[in-house]
């Protein structure tokens, strides 16, 4: 195979751009029967952030949830012409992330020593995200993505918990 490694950095971009048009092609046709799976998750879990000054123990138990469902049909991957003020080519990923998610569980968070139990329902619904890449390359010609800006919509997201002193 052939490297890469003597062409400019503009054959490179091009063939980027190539590469992310098939790729956005198929994706779309074939991507979302391959990500609307049934994913399981444990039951059961802990997690504990313990840095200074903030200490958290979150556990939680009985987990019950629907599969995950994606929607790609809103998907983009675009170049973006360059600023008059600025030459970097620029790529912007549109990205669906979940059309829809349910779970709910049973929980015990200690926070600040103060100690929250409860049940905690969790939707996620038509959340996306749009992040724009500047491609710029190393003195050798290596491309490299650098992040631009990014936002990120939870879109109809909600965390319902019904007596809690944290949310």
């Amino acid at each position: 195979m052939e490297s890469l490694y003597k062409y400019n950095p503009g054959v490179k971009v091009r063939l980027a751009k190539g590469l992310i048009d098939m790729v956005h092609a198929n994706l779309l046709e074939y991507g979302n029967s391959y990500l609307n799976f049934d994913y399981a998750f444990e039951k059961a879990g802990e997690y504990k952030f313990n840095h200074f000054p903030l200490f958290i123990d979150f556990k939680y138990s009985n987990l019950r949830h629907d599969p995950i469902s994606f929607n790609m049909s809103n998907a983009a991957l675009e170049f973006l012409s360059p600023d008059m003020n600025d030459d970097a080519q620029v790529l912007r990923i549109i990205l669906p992330l979940v059309k829809y998610f349910e779970a709910d569980f049973d929980y015990e968070c200690t926070l600040l020593g103060m100690l929250q139990k409860g049940h905690l329902q969790v939707v996620a619904n038509n959340s996306f995200a749009v992040a724009e890449l500047e491609l710029s390359t190393t003195s050798k010609g290596h491309l490299y993505p650098r992040l631009k800006n990014l936002h990120i919509d939870f879109g109809h997201s909600e965390i319902y918990e019904p007596n809690s002193v944290f949310l």
